[in-house]
Formats: C-alpha cells, structure tokens, sequence
C-alpha cells in the first residue's frame, strides 16, 4: 500500500519541479527584451591562427579567440582608424595593437572615462545614449531616433574597423546597443569591417542585421558563449 501511495507522490514531485523550471525559462520570460535568439545557417568563423594578442588579462570579458580575429583585419591597414564602443580592461590592448593608427573609444560611463584615460594615451569621446533597452523595437521603427550626438570629426570619419562591445545591454533599463550599432552603419567605407559582440542577444542581432547586414552581407560568426559576429568585405 505504501508503494502505490509512494510513486503517484514522486511523479507528482517530478510535475512540479519541471512546471517551475520551465517558469524560470529565459525563452518563457516576454518582459525580458535580452532573450536568446536562436539561428540556424550561420557562417562559423575560420580559425583565428597564431595571432598575438599583448596585455590580455583575465578580467577582459571578450575572449581572446574574439580579440585575436579583429587584431587580425587591424593589422590589414597600415595606419588603422579604429573605434571602440566602451571602455574597460581590454582598452590598454586596443591601443597597443593599433599604436601606429588612430583609436578612438566611445564611453558614457563618466566613471570609466576618467578611470581609463589615465592609463591610455587614445582618444575617448564620453557620450550620452538617452535610450532604454526596452524601447528597443520602437526606436527599430524610427532610425531618426537612433542618431548618437558626437564630435563633428567624428561623424566625419570613416573608420576602417568598429568593434562594438557597448554600452550595457543586460537588462531592460540598460543603454542598449541599438545607437552604436546604427551609428556604426554610418561610420564606414566599402572596405570596413565591423565586429558586434554578444551578437546571440535580439537587439544585437535585430539590430546588426537591419543595418549592417544590407551593407556586409551575412556576417561570419564565432559560436562560443554568446556569438561574435564579424561584418566585413571578406564575408560576401
């Protein structure tokens, strides 16, 4: 008798435990804008080969199979005009890899503005985003809304290669990433490569896709963790 009381009770358990995961389920969640998106067909990334990558640290949150790719097409140009959407560890790298060019970075964060340019002699822009993630697919529908204020020389270069990391995009009172990728789209010539990581998230590849995409063609895409997507000539 007890048996027969005992397996009804543990399927019953087993129900539940499945019935609140799936509750948990990041897909399940509609008020998070941040979810997953799933692809199918993706053109994988090459091997990055031997490429050295100096002053990487275990606090930079960019892989450095990632870092390694875009120092690769760095290298292409002789005198490199780089731009970086954020600051953070890695920014002593970027300016190391590219000393005989010019790199530029792009921060609205005051605090890591000030923290980094004691440390680097590259330019920083400190800029304000005005956006929130969860205004997402609205700006989506009014690229009018999605122009960034910044230094006219600046809005007049053509960078030769855009590496977009920022700013945050965690969670729904975040900045967003749908400014610095539309601004991207404005910022290069025929022969520029632009890089979109944490390109797996929608407004990443939502937004990567509706600007860059029309222009590049497919991006070639790194798999790990959260995807790295690579915009460039080499990708038609």
């Amino acid at each position: 008798m007890k048996k027969a009381i005992c397996i009804p009770l543990c399927i019953m358990l087993c129900s539940s435990f499945l019935l609140l995961c799936k509750k948990k389920s990041p897909k399940d969640d509609k008020k998070v804008i941040i979810s997953w998106t799933e692809k199918s067909g993706l053109q994988k990334a090459p091997p990055v080969g031997n490429i050295n990558v100096p002053f990487y640290t275990p606090k930079i949150q960019m892989r450095k199979k990632h870092i390694a790719s875009v120092v690769r097409i760095i290298k292409q140009f002789p005198k490199c005009k780089l731009l970086i959407w954020g600051l953070g560890f890695d920014s002593k790298l970027w300016c190391s890899v590219n000393k005989n060019g010019t790199t530029i970075f792009i921060e609205d964060s005051p605090y890591w503005a000030k923290k980094i340019s004691k440390e680097i002699a590259c330019k920083v822009v400190l800029v304000k985003y005005n956006s929130k993630l969860r205004n997402a697919m609205k700006l989506l529908k009014n690229p009018k809304a999605l122009h960034l204020k910044m230094p006219k020389k600046i809005l007049n270069t053509k960078f030769d290669v855009i590496v977009v990391d920022a700013p945050n995009g965690y969670n729904n009172d975040a900045p967003g990433r749908m400014k610095s990728i539309f601004m991207s789209s404005k910022l290069i010539h025929k022969n520029s490569h632009v890089f979109v990581d944490d390109y797996k998230r929608k407004v990443e590849s939502t937004f990567a896709n509706t600007f860059l995409k029309p222009i590049f063609g497919e991006p070639t895409v790194y798999t790990e963790r959260l995807h790295f997507a690579h915009f460039g000539k080499r990708n038609k």
